[in-house]
């Protein structure tokens, strides 16, 4: 399996990541950032802000939002773990099997 050297994941998509992501979209990386709520989701790819976390903020075309860890982390060049504290192992523990030894994490 090749990476992707042009893709990111971002795992949460709080006020943090949503940030995260956007800094990274725009130094022109494509972003796959995954949301826990469907209504993070639908409020990022539908009306290209996050209503939620970071009000006013739009993102960038290049920012997905997702509710599918593996597609968030799969052949990713980098992987960056935004999550509260409290779920970062039980997250991480589902994405393990999806992330590639290569990829920075």
């Amino acid at each position: 399996m090749t990476l992707n050297e042009q893709s990111v994941g971002v795992i949460g998509a709080g006020a943090f990541g949503t940030a995260l992501a956007i800094v990274l979209a725009d130094a022109g990386f494509e972003v796959d950032l995954w949301a826990r709520s469907e209504d993070v989701r639908l409020s990022i790819n539908e009306q290209r802000e996050n209503s939620i976390y970071l009000k006013g903020v739009p993102i960038p075309p290049a920012i997905t939002a997702t509710s599918d860890l593996e597609r968030t982390v799969s052949k990713k060049y980098m992987v960056l773990g935004v999550t509260p504290s409290h779920a970062i192992r039980k997250v991480f523990g589902e994405a393990q099997p999806y992330i590639h030894p290569e990829t920075m994490v």
